[in-house]
């Protein structure tokens, strides 16, 4: 009997033959691994003779394994068992000096263990990146190392942090986790378009509506509409529920003026997702990019009765929006102190200060908005091309600033 080939055609049939091998070699390599592996927690505890029978069993389970041989032989030799050690390493049947390498390979591999559990990843991946050059098996102790090391940075040292978790990557690049990561610290340096390609890459290893909600995120801020709305659906695929996926589809659709189907999943979410604040504030958004200025005015100051001013994080936002609506709606004066108030809560936050400078433009003083500007521009760079995308409506002011200050945004 034989089992039709996946391939086009027949070319390469799998018998049955070739089933029951396949079979066995899982099998052996599995059963050698777990007694690897219990040899190496033996030896730990110290029980040498126990430790040495496991290691004996490792290697009659697979025969022409260097990777226990070199471990007992080791461990003989660090408890003065010369002949016994020679006798393994005679008996291991590799060449000389490839048994040499996995034997210093061994020795950092132990050390470097010994590190990790001193909570000291940073000199472990030292120690594995010597071992590894030896032998591609602590390929995946090195890429756990460098994992921990990324995620032990402090934040001040984020770029340190993303080469290391880049080298984890590279070294085991089947590994979820590493991407997510990556992801987060890349994205926190604005690092935007790596980022997305990061956790692409995690949604093709393990598929999430929160991946697919990350991916269509950042390419909502690369200005990549299509691509975004379609991970956005793939994220509600998955997730019908999923409030933020909606959200920002919404925004992504708003940004290809598809306005009534933001209005409608935003509508949806008003009822499903009461009380949520950033459903009121990207709504007046909307709302205002249509130019339907008190509709926008409501949902605002909806947004910001959820947040009240001085007492919540959150109240800048829909102070800035609020500011944004004033603005086209003729109330200068009102528009600047929002924006002015808004700054002042939040003085960190690029979307702040470019509103401020968008207010100050359209009231004349074009120096000082354009100072407002550079100040966004020192905050939050790669979020600029996203955010005078969605003011369009302003863009005869907002061109000269992208020109001027380099910002990648056609404007229209």
């Amino acid at each position: 009997m034989t089992v039709p080939s996946s391939q086009t055609g027949n070319a390469f049939p799998i018998t049955e033959a070739a089933t029951r091998a396949w079979s066995e070699r899982i099998r052996v390599d599995t059963l050698s691994n777990y007694h690897l592996e219990m040899a190496r927690a033996i030896a730990r505890e110290g029980n040498v003779a126990a430790a040495i029978d496991a290691y004996q069993r490792a290697i009659a389970t697979r025969s022409g394994w260097g990777q226990p041989c070199v471990e007992l032989y080791l461990l003989l030799r660090t408890h003065g068992r010369v002949a016994e050690a020679e006798a393994v390493r005679q008996s291991a049947g590799l060449d000389a000096t490839y048994f040499d390498q996995l034997t210093h390979s061994a020795g950092l591999r132990d050390q470097a263990r010994a590190l990790m559990q001193a909570n000291k990843a940073v000199e472990a991946v030292a120690l594995l990146e010597e071992a590894y050059a030896c032998d591609s098996d602590a390929g995946e102790e090195l890429a756990s190392a460098l994992l921990a090391a990324g995620i032990g940075m402090p934040v001040e040292e984020a770029g340190r942090a993303v080469a290391l978790l880049e080298r984890s990557a590279q070294v085991d690049p089947d590994r979820p986790v590493t991407f997510q990561l990556l992801g987060d610290r890349l994205f926190a340096l604005r690092r935007i378009a790596e980022a997305e390609a990061a956790y692409s890459k995690l949604c093709e290893l393990r598929p999430s509506a929160q991946a697919f909600g990350e991916v269509g995120l950042y390419r909502q801020f690369l200005l990549r509409f299509p691509e975004s709305e379609e991970a956005l659906r793939m994220a509600l695929r998955l997730e019908p529920s999923a409030t933020a996926a909606q959200i920002n589809l919404a925004v992504t659709l708003s940004c290809l003026d598809r306005f009534d189907e933001a209005m409608v999943l935003l509508e949806e979410l008003e009822t499903t997702a009461p009380g949520n604040r950033n459903v009121s504030a990207e709504r007046g958004l909307v709302l205002l990019a249509m130019g339907r200025v008190e509709d926008a005015l409501a949902a605002e100051r909806q947004s910001l009765a959820l947040a009240p001013p001085l007492t919540t994080p959150f109240a800048w936002f829909p102070l800035s929006n609020l500011g944004l609506i004033m603005l086209r709606a003729g109330k200068l004066d009102e528009a600047l102190r929002l924006h002015r108030t808004a700054v002042g809560l939040a003085p960190n936050q690029g979307l702040a200060w470019s509103n401020l400078g968008l207010s100050l433009q359209w009231s004349g003083a074009e120096d000082e908005g354009m100072q407002a500007h550079r100040r966004a521009a020192r905050l939050q760079s790669a979020m600029m091309p996203f955010w005078f995308h969605q003011r369009r409506w302003a863009s005869k002011l907002l061109r000269p600033v992208a020109e001027t200050l380099g910002i990648q945004w056609a404007g229209r």
